[in-house]
């Protein structure tokens, strides 16, 4: 019977234990477990399980130790939300279009390619990037837009009925758009041969119905935070 009451007690002492680190880390689920805390769940239960199942051991030890493990468990969980906190700590708000002309070094920070950059704009409406007086990417996500009073290519407005496309975006040819513009195999051919010298310097190139051609060029330009 004393037996039976020692090993009673120490199960409730163990499992008050356990439930006390566990709060502490700040854990809701198994799920959100790192591996060091795995591993460091593994040891607490081989010693929870030897102190419980041993009347014989010392029982203050293995309190000893148990407590060790629960600190450093605590201390692990707080050491990951401190990464964490510091991986995910927001951005300022960084200006990537400006007077149209994207911003390559704020585009890196926001690891935003050209491509979702443009899908971005066409979300808002817009389909060209000379509509764009000046874009911000907030610290939380999410475009900022100040629109130019008219969307203008370098040879006139673009209007409704002849809305431009990016035909070459970070210096690839978009051929089925181009296809799209009644361009022959042939014509495809002769625009990349055209264009083949400066291809990778064009960050974006629109073109129109009327084959009008608007050229984005890569211009790195330092960071402008507001």
């Amino acid at each position: 019977m004393d037996v039976l009451g020692i090993t009673v007690f120490r199960v409730i002492t163990v499992f008050a234990l356990l439930i006390a680190v566990w709060l502490l880390t700040g854990r809701s689920h198994l799920g959100e477990t790192t591996p060091a805390e795995l591993v460091g769940l593994i040891i607490f239960g081989t010693v929870a399980g030897a102190a419980i199942l041993s009347p014989q051991s010392d029982f203050s030890d293995s309190l000893v130790v148990l407590t060790a493990v629960g600190l450093m468990q605590c201390g692990t969980a707080k050491l990951v939300k401190c990464l964490q906190g510091w991986r995910t700590k927001p951005l300022p708000p960084l200006v990537i279009i400006e007077q149209g002309q994207p911003i390559r070094a704020n585009l890196a920070k926001t690891r935003l390619s050209v491509k979702t950059l443009l899908v971005l704009l066409r979300a808002q409406g817009i389909f060209h990037l000379k509509e764009v007086q000046l874009a911000v990417w907030e610290s939380l996500g999410g475009l900022s837009i100040l629109r130019a009073a008219e969307g203008l290519s370098e040879k006139g407005p673009v209007g409704t009925d002849d809305v431009a496309v990016p035909v070459i975006i970070e210096g690839e040819l978009q051929e089925k758009v181009l296809e799209n513009l009644g361009f022959t195999p042939e014509d495809i051919v002769a625009f990349k041969s055209r264009h083949k010298e400066e291809l990778k310097a064009i960050m974006v190139a629109y073109m129109n119905k009327s084959r009008q051609l608007w050229i984005v060029r890569d211009k790195p330009k330092a960071d402008t935070v507001l």
